[in-house]
């Protein structure tokens, strides 16, 4: 059995402060849902595609919503 340790390059996490300053800031502009998120349904996903690492990203429209919101994701990473 070959083992692989997939990097993804391109991962959302939706922290729950950030669900709920793009609910109570009208959503995503282009009407994209907010999707369900957590550490670990984000962990059982990754486990079932041997992710192993991943570079994280908010989703749009991304961290300029609401002031201070930066600082307070890189609190909520767990690795």
């Amino acid at each position: 059995m070959c083992v692989t340790n997939r990097i993804d390059v391109h991962h959302h996490f939706v922290p729950d402060f950030y669900r709920e300053a793009l609910q109570s800031s009208g959503g995503d502009p282009s009407g994209w849902f907010i999707p369900d998120w957590t550490p670990e349904l984000d962990a059982k996903v990754n486990t079932q595609f041997g992710i192993t690492t991943s570079i994280l990203s908010l989703t749009a429209p991304g961290a300029c919503i609401i002031k201070g919101i930066p600082f307070g994701c890189s609190g909520c990473i767990c690795c």
